[in-house]
């Protein structure tokens, strides 16, 4: 056999055992892995690269978290830095430089693997809009990639070695390690920023009512009245009611822990909402409650209201 041939041989098997799909191993890529067929993998990467990875596990999502099919799982990924020892004496450290969660639900927790955007490109990622993969958002910014580009952005010049968890069921499932070079990771920070904005797009073109649990014209009637009179409504809400529905079957009696008298029951609902400026929002869960005074419940009252949701007026009505 030629020495150019066996050479080819060797640097394939190496190949193949270095970006072998193992369970409890993240890989890593420049483009968007494909789960089935990973190809082009890396553990290297430059200031400026997109960055995806996939984690694979020993068991299905399912499995791992010991639940039933309907249920969402929740999962966390932990972003680290690989710092240097202070002394020759002690061993490298890992400092933990972000993490998110996120719930796993559908035909999604019948897989093992995971697919994980760490710094993706704003057309190119699947973190956002999938129902079945369902990332928070706190206050303005949305969790996940968002957040993992913003920890990128404050590496050092250098040589940085990172490491990825996956962690579910309080346990940790799969891990992998990258290194990103740079004298300025200035990148990422925009990144971040673009990624926060096409998340919130997504957001607001997928957010539809819930289904209507109960139809009740007269109810949802005196829903709205007691919204629209509300301080909270006045105050926060402000605008036309588009349309209402009802997203409990029945009502829920509330009593006295000790002597079980009736105090008063409640009943949900979910509202679209148009302002002023033409601006659409859904507020998915308004609660209502009528006091049981003398025998009887009295007129319903508003109650709480839950956050605004930023919603496209053209799914009001789907």
């Amino acid at each position: 056999m030629k020495k150019e041939t066996i050479f080819t041989l060797v640097f394939f098997l190496s190949c193949s055992l270095l970006f072998s799909q193992n369970p409890e191993e993240i890989v890593f890529a420049k483009q968007v892995i494909d789960p089935t067929n990973p190809v082009e993998l890396t553990r290297q990467f430059t200031s400026g690269d997109a960055i995806y990875a996939v984690a694979f596990f020993a068991n299905t999502l399912q499995e791992i978290a010991e639940a039933e099919p309907t249920s969402k799982v929740q999962a966390e990924v932990f972003v680290y830095a690989i710092r240097p020892p202070l002394y020759s004496y002690q061993e490298p450290y890992e400092e933990q430089l972000t993490f998110s969660n996120f719930w796993i639900s559908g035909k999604a927790l019948q897989n093992k693997y995971l697919i994980i955007d760490i710094a993706p490109g704003t057309s190119a990622t699947s973190a956002y809009g999938d129902p079945e993969m369902l990332y928070k958002k706190f206050g303005q910014e949305f969790d996940g990639p968002v957040k993992y580009a913003a920890s990128l952005s404050k590496l050092k010049p250098g040589d940085n070695k990172l490491k990825i968890v996956v962690r579910c069921h309080y346990k940790d499932v799969a891990q992998g390690e990258f290194t990103l070079t740079g004298t300025d990771f200035g990148f990422y920070k925009k990144l971040s920023s673009e990624l926060n904005l096409a998340a919130a797009k997504i957001d607001i073109k997928n957010a539809v009512l819930p289904k209507a649990e109960m139809e009740n014209e007269s109810l949802k009637l005196k829903m709205i009245t007691a919204l629209k009179n509300s301080q909270t409504f006045k105050d926060r809400m402000q605008g036309d009611v588009l349309r209402l529905v009802i997203v409990d079957p029945d009502w829920t009696i509330r009593r006295n822990e000790l002597t079980g008298i009736i105090l008063h029951r409640y009943i949900r609902a979910a509202a679209a909402i148009k302002d002023k400026d033409g601006n659409c929002a859904l507020y998915n869960l308004i609660s209502f409650r009528e006091e049981y005074v003398g025998g009887k419940f009295q007129p319903l009252k508003f109650d709480g209201v839950s956050d605004k949701i930023p919603m496209d007026c053209a799914n009001v009505n789907k």
